[in-house]
C-alpha cells in the first residue's frame, strides 16, 4: 500500500523538466503495463492459464500435457454449448494465436514508456542548459513590466549563446 501511495504522490510531485502529463506518461502508464504483465504471468505460472478440452480417458499427466500443449500451440475457440468441433479445414479460421505473448508485449510497452524518461534525465545535463535555472528564473520575472522581463530574457539568451 505504501508503494502505491508513493507512486501516486510521485505523479503529483512538481519537477522542473516535466509536467503532469509527462509524469502520467512515464510513471502511471509504465506501472500499469508492468502490473498487467505481472498479473498475466502469475496467472500462467501459478494459476490455471487455459482450459482445454481433453478426452474423458485422459488422467493426471496426460491432462497436464494437453494443457501445456494448448498453452504453447495456437488454439481455437469452441463455445461450451456447441457440441460439434470445427472441421479440420476450418480450425485455422478460428485460431487464437495471441495470448501467450501478451505479458512480453506489456513489459516491452512498459520499457517503451519509461526509457525515454531515463534517457532524458541522463543526457539533459549534456546540453549545457540548466533547465532548473531557466524555470526558476522565469518564475521570478516581474509580471507587470514587460520591458524589464524582455531585457532579462535577452540577457539570459545571450549568456546561453556565449556558453555554447
Amino acid at each position: 500500500m505504501d508503494t502505491l501511495l508513493r507512486i501516486v504522490s510521485n505523479v503529483y510531485t512538481r519537477r522542473f523538466e516535466e509536467d503532469f502529463l509527462d509524469r502520467v506518461n512515464y510513471q502511471f502508464t509504465a506501472y500499469l503495463f508492468a502490473f498487467g504483465s505481472i498479473i498475466i504471468t502469475s496467472k500462467i505460472y501459478m494459476g490455471r492459464p487455459i482450459v482445454c478440452w481433453t478426452p474423458a480417458e485422459f488422467r493426471g499427466g496426460w491432462v497436464e500435457y494437453t494443457t501445456d500443449y494448448c498453452l504453447i500451440e495456437n488454439t481455437y475457440y469452441v463455445p461450451l454449448n456447441d457440441p460439434d468441433l470445427p472441421n479440420v479445414p476450418h480450425r485455422g479460421e478460428k485460431e487464437l494465436p495471441y495470448y501467450q505473448w501478451v505479458q512480453f508485449v506489456l513489459v516491452l510497452l512498459a520499457f517503451g514508456f519509461y526509457l525515454p524518461h531515463i534517457y532524458w534525465r541522463s543526457v539533459n545535463w549534456w546540453s549545457g542548459i540548466q533547465l532548473r535555472a531557466i524555470v526558476r528564473a522565469s518564475c521570478e520575472l516581474p509580471k507587470d513590466d514587460v520591458a524589464v522581463s524582455s531585457s532579462i530574457v535577452v540577457a539570459f539568451l545571450k549568456n546561453c549563446e556565449l556558453g555554447t
